[in-house]
């Protein structure tokens, strides 16, 4: 493929070719890990300025199938074969970094713990992981470090509470995989990698390396980052298009069916820019205030950006054309959930809800630091406050802000929320950096 400055001989990027990943078998407990930065795994950098939009053909290679079996390392996690009625029924729809391509942090529909909760599940872990992924009854964890033997990505069968395996692609992972109805995409420092449910490896590319971002994944395609280039796959490793960018972006890209959201670098501000999802052209462009590492959230006709800055808070701009529809002061220290009727925002100790046309709905003042949150269902809003020490699970009504319930943990809540038909996933830490995962589901 052509990208922009460099000469012919490095215009092209090779295609992996060798078998990756040799598989991993681990037994007893789930061995994962526990030391994870709250959600915010888009850390590549960025600088200066520069955006281009240039749409660059693909080269007529595609991605290397690297056909392996499925997850391996099958003794069963703590728990199984003893599933009770209660965790039988779990189910997930919460397939991607905060909930799905969009970045809504928002399941509709679920039935996650809206009166009472508890603890109906912990797990071990060993190792750093991301936020927690979930599709079906299944539960899949990334680790952000590697070492030679051990998975890059692990599953868990929440319903029967059984351990099936993991899958080594002697790399890390960038941050959570992407699920789709047929496949799981993996960023890693190396590329992009596609499994199936079961683990097995359907394909894998050098697109997507070394950019440190998850990927985005939707319905028919797959977005990723690296290099200086967004790149389109897809879901047979086919480049659909390429764009130079001319700098790394400040986040991962959120999408819809139709196009891409991107915040790249423009001197000390931020460009929010959407490009046609077809073809790469670029539809517009628009300043706005966005924290690195913190993508763009994609809600029917709006999308928002949010900064903790003091001159930042929450931007509402219009999908057709970039144009502004509205802003809020709040200074939230991470992307909001949005959902149907509100935008949620949180950070400072204080979560505050806009209605969609940018009037506060209410504030709710938690006092403490937000560690992870805010993720909603319709009628819930779930926040993770606390110390380095301890934490607190908040369920909010999302109408009111008055607090449901609250559930407390004797160590810090260290993983952005994962919601469940019937529960929530919690990762949480212990002082040594080990940690764990918790299903809570209503009481």
């Amino acid at each position: 493929m052509i990208r922009e400055g460099r000469d012919d001989t490095t215009r092209r990027r090779y295609l992996r070719c060798a078998a990756v990943g040799a598989v991993v078998g681990v037994a007893g407990c789930l061995d994962v890990g526990g030391l994870v930065n709250d959600g915010e795994s888009d850390t590549g950098d960025g600088g200066g300025s520069g955006d281009g939009t240039e749409t660059v053909a693909p080269d007529t290679e595609t991605a290397t199938e690297t056909p392996e079996s499925g997850w391996t390392g099958t003794d069963a996690g703590p728990g199984a074969g003893t599933s009770t009625p209660a965790l039988s029924s779990i189910q997930g729809t919460y397939r991607a970094y905060r909930a799905g391509p969009e970045r809504r942090s928002f399941a509709p529909g679920a039935g996650a713990p809206a009166d009472e909760a508890r603890k109906a599940l912990t797990l071990p872990l060993t190792a750093s992981v991301y936020q927690p992924v979930v599709a079906g009854s299944t539960l899949y964890l990334a680790r952000q470090s590697h070492e030679p033997g051990e998975p890059t990505v692990e599953a868990f069968d929440l319903a029967s509470q059984t351990w099936l395996g993991g899958r080594d692609l002697n790399v890390p992972a960038n941050g959570p995989p992407a699920v789709t109805d047929d496949l799981l995409f993996v960023a890693t420092p190396d590329g992009t990698y596609a499994l199936t449910p079961d683990g097995t490896i359907e394909w894998s590319t050098s697109e997507g390396a070394s950019s440190g971002f998850v990927p985005t994944a939707t319905d028919d395609r797959v977005f990723v980052v690296g290099d200086g280039d967004l790149t389109t796959l897809t879901h047979d490793g086919s480049v659909e298009w390429t764009i130079p960018l001319g700098d790394d972006p400040l986040a991962a890209p959120a999408a819809d069916e139709s196009t891409v959201y991107l915040p790249l670098p423009r001197g000390d501000n931020a460009t929010l820019v959407a490009f046609d999802a077809a073809d790469g052209t670029s539809r517009w462009r628009r300043s706005v205030t966005i924290d690195r590492g913190s993508p763009p959230v994609v809600a029917g006709e709006t999308v928002y950006t949010a900064s903790e800055l003091v001159q930042g808070g929450v931007t509402a701009v219009s999908t057709a054309d970039g144009n502004s529809r509205w802003e809020g002061t709040a200074r939230p220290s991470r992307p909001p959930a949005v959902t149907a009727d509100y935008v949620v925002s949180a950070g400072r100790g204080l979560v505050r809800a806009y209605a969609t046309d940018g009037s506060t709905a209410w504030e709710a003042d938690v006092v403490d630091d937000i560690l992870a949150g805010p993720v909603a269902t319709d009628d819930t809003v779930y926040v993770g406050i606390g110390t380095q020490d301890l934490s607190v699970l908040l369920a909010l009504d999302i109408a009111s802000g008055e607090t449901r319930w609250s559930l407390p943990f004797d160590r810090p809540i260290d993983a952005p929320l994962a919601i469940l038909d019937g529960g929530l996933v919690v990762v949480t830490r212990e002082g040594s950096g080990a940690g764990r995962v918790h299903l809570v589901t209503e009481a």
